[in-house]
């Protein structure tokens, strides 16, 4: 399993509500040992989202403990994380995407077209 220095006070904004994220725990295999790892996560607080991130395997769903990518990804060129919504503009169609290792300053603006209403 791969390890990196990630930032403790993480505050993503879910990719579909742009609300907070939830702090959750999920437990993973660690390259395929029957040993589980504890990884910090983060899940959408809007009831019935089920989108989660987390810093190696960004956003997803899990459903029946897979891992199912939430396109689109956006990884950090220095170390390879997946960065998350730290802020939005102009409804969602501006979002602003950050690295989650502890340091970086790696900022991403992605501009999409406004979601219908």
């Amino acid at each position: 399993m791969k390890f990196a220095a990630i930032n403790a006070e993480l505050t993503p904004l879910c990719p579909r509500h742009l609300q907070p994220m939830n702090r959750v725990d999920i437990y993973v295999s660690a390259d395929g040992q029957s040993a589980m790892v504890h990884t910090p996560a983060y899940k959408c607080a809007v009831e019935g989202c089920t989108v989660y991130y987390e810093a190696y395997d960004g956003y997803h769903e899990r459903p029946e403990g897979a891992v199912k990518p939430v396109p689109p990804a956006h990884y950090c060129r220095d170390h390879k994380l997946a960065m998350y919504v730290t802020t939005h503009a102009l409804k969602g169609s501006v979002k602003h995407y950050k690295c989650p290792h502890v340091g970086c300053s790696q900022l991403e603006t992605v501009r999409q077209a406004a979601a219908a209403s």
